[in-house]
């Protein structure tokens, strides 16, 4: 009975410990790609900081559509942009570059910081001017057409009555006399 007791808590103790693992293995580009998602209705952004390869395996991941219905390209590509500044540019294209928190000769503070910003989320929209209803020139243009659309109908309906009655009376026999 306590074997049986040790074996059962031996094998719980594994499935508690094999299931934060299971959960640290999501992948890195979607990692931030869920950063981004949950930040999308606030400023769009990329807030947390992760490995360059991340950012890469995102923008791999993401769909075509995308680009048409959100800005997460633009927010992943200027978030690794600015890990890239982080980290000292310290990547493929200057590996000789130490990565320093100190800044360099000529290097201004700003470009050590996560300060990227795009139009994309919202755009403000122009001030369209106001329709007045107390002048006559404020009739809209799709009631125009509708009662323009109204009018051809109605003449349509109207001359095919008339054109059939003219037939019809084309065709009656002329009257006879029958007072005889």
């Amino acid at each position: 009975m306590a074997f049986a007791a040790f074996v059962a808590l031996l094998a719980l103790a594994s499935v508690v410990s094999a299931t934060p693992a299971a959960a640290k293995t999501t992948p890195c580009g979607k990692q931030v790609v869920t950063d981004w998602f949950r930040h999308i209705h606030t400023d769009g952004k990329v807030h947390g900081r992760y490995p360059l390869h991340c950012y890469s395996d995102a923008l791999g991941s993401l769909d075509p559509s995308v680009d048409t219905y959100t800005n997460a390209r633009t927010a992943i590509s200027a978030a690794l942009a600015a890990e890239t500044l982080r980290q000292g540019g310290s990547g493929p294209s200057n590996p000789a570059r130490p990565s320093s928190s100190k800044l360099q000769r000529g290097e201004k503070p700003i470009a050590r910081h996560n300060t990227y910003d795009f139009p994309g989320a919202y755009v403000q929209p122009i001030d369209p001017t106001p329709v007045g209803s107390s002048s006559p020139s404020s009739v809209p243009l799709p009631l125009i057409v509708l009662a323009a659309l109204a009018a051809v109908l109605l003449l349509a309906g109207a001359g095919s009555y008339v054109v059939r009655r003219l037939k019809a009376n084309r065709a009656a026999p002329p009257a006879t006399d029958t007072t005889t």
